[in-house]
């Protein structure tokens, strides 16, 4: 995984979050996603604006995980929402 990728969500994925939990929805496919608090903290940085670099450090900071185990979750969370 290219770690300088910068995702940015796409405008037909509406989305909330309820108590921690984000639920997406792709409105042109009728997919959706359940996300923990984990996928969640991941989401709220697809924006653009931060790269996937970024995001991993950001969840060893809010997460008790080492930077191997956050870029493999956000590896595995991207390939999921792509």
């Amino acid at each position: 995984m290219d770690l300088a990728l910068i995702p940015k969500a796409v405008p037909q994925a509406i989305h909330t979050t309820l108590g921690g939990t984000a639920v997406i929805l792709n409105l042109d496919d009728s997919n959706y996603f359940t996300l923990n608090a984990t996928g969640s903290a991941v989401w709220r940085l697809c924006d653009g604006a931060h790269d996937l670099h970024t995001i991993a450090a950001s969840l060893t900071e809010q997460f008790d995980v080492t930077p191997q185990q956050a870029e493999a979750s956000l590896e595995r969370l991207m390939e999921d929402l792509v």
